[in-house]
């Protein structure tokens, strides 16, 4: 066992240590696993959103060119039938063109690119709408002929080619940005999942090392488990051996509180007369010795008082007076005890103080803990509470079957 000690002294400040340390390792490798796994899919987000947004401004691309190539179509279609189905058709496109535009401007707010495209696409539209415009009013004034002969003519196919130009430029440009979004995208994809496999080896790692020296530190703490058994053995037989002598001691000092107690009963009875004389010798020496003003009173006929409920009585008002001289700055102290067929009362009211709540713990816990043992003992009850006027009442409720040993006939103070 005294290689146990050694160990575990040798131990005691490392030991704390070398387990914790594992753990703490772990929390903050995961707390970076957790940043860097933010941070990828920080990337990945990026990506899909570039992704998104390209595929979204190729749709608009898409949108305001088939909304023209219909346009030109149904115009062309209306000239060669004369069927108004197709100019309806050509009215519905011709309105989607500036709509349709506007929300490829829009697409490209914010990018920094297509700026000067989209203005120049917004002149180029404006002037291919007005060429669609002017075939269809010579229709209407010079007839079919004339118009499907302007249409075979060079009209309107210089804005139609530059319009298509830049609509191919753009989506070529597109095209390029959505391949290097998808090519971020998968890369930073390919990068979390890298980091996120190599975390995971190196968190396994530390696992298993703290796995293994928790297990250490449960087989030292085994050692020190049966070492701190023997001394609990040990100090199980001392803690018996005191318990012995502290229980003679406690027979002895009860043996010799018994013999107090039988002493003062028997000087309440002998020598003072019994309970109401002891009661007035206590008080005229406390008003003598503090110079206050003392009233008592007493049923004229003083009953038998159990041994037990005289000594209480008298150790309760002793105790009383106590406080008063200590804490209460009284002038005047008045005691009285009545009694009627079932219950004894005593009276203890002085005009000093009070009992502020402060002064509950200037006054002796022990002291109150007293009486009101007492008085709990012999099956009473002990208020302490202000007096009219000012000062603190002191009021004790006692069975007259637990004070007295029989009922007598009394007359009132």
């Amino acid at each position: 066992m005294r290689c146990v000690s050694v160990f575990s002294n040798a131990l005691d400040g490392l030991g704390r240590w070398y387990v914790a340390v594992p753990p703490a390792l772990i929390v903050m490798f995961l707390a970076a696993l957790l940043l860097v796994t933010g941070a990828g899919q920080a990337h990945l987000r990026d990506a899909g959103t570039r992704l998104e947004d390209s595929s979204a401004r190729q749709l608009r691309i898409d949108d305001l060119e088939n909304s023209l190539i219909r346009a030109v179509n149904a115009q062309r279609s209306f000239l060669l039938t004369g069927d108004k189905t197709y100019l309806s058709r050509y009215e519905k496109n011709r309105a989607e063109i500036e709509p349709r535009l506007d929300r490829l401007r829009l697409a490209y707010a914010g990018t920094g690119d297509g700026g000067a495209d989209i203005r120049n696409l917004q002149v180029l539209m404006g002037k291919r709408l007005a060429d669609l415009g002017i075939v269809l009013d010579i229709q209407q004034k010079q007839g079919t002929t004339a118009a499907v002969a302007l249409v075979k003519t060079s009209v309107g196919s210089d804005a139609g080619l530059a319009i298509q130009d830049i609509l191919d430029q753009m989506r070529e440009r597109e095209m390029a940005e959505h391949t290097r979004a998808a090519e971020h995208w998968y890369g930073s994809l390919t990068l979390s999942r890298w980091i996120t496999a190599g975390c995971t080896l190196v968190n396994i790692l530390l696992v298993a090392i703290a796995t293994r020296l928790v297990y250490s530190d449960m087989r030292r703490r085994d050692l020190l488990t049966a070492e701190l058994r023997e001394q609990k053995l040990r100090l199980e037989q001392e803690v018996g051996s005191r318990t012995r002598e502290l229980v003679e001691l406690s027979t002895h000092l009860q043996n010799v509180a018994e013999r107090e107690k039988a002493n003062l009963a028997r000087e309440l009875h002998d020598e003072r007369g019994g309970l109401f004389a002891a009661l007035r010798w206590q008080l005229k020496e406390t008003c003598g010795n503090a110079g206050m003003q003392c009233t008592e009173s007493y049923p004229v006929q003083e009953p038998r008082f159990r041994a037990e409920a005289a000594i209480a009585l008298f150790r309760i008002a002793q105790e009383a007076f106590s406080n008063i001289l200590k804490h209460a700055c009284a002038r005047s102290v008045d005691v009285s005890l009545e009694m009627d067929d079932t219950t004894l009362w005593m009276r203890i009211a002085d005009d000093g103080v009070g009992f502020p709540a402060e002064h509950f713990s200037a006054i002796s816990s022990h002291g109150l803990a007293s009486m009101r043992h007492r008085v709990r003992a012999l099956g009473g009850r002990l208020d302490i509470r202000g007096a009219d006027g000012g000062g603190a009442l002191i009021l004790v409720q006692i069975p007259v079957a637990n004070a007295v040993l029989q009922t007598v006939e009394h007359a009132p103070a």
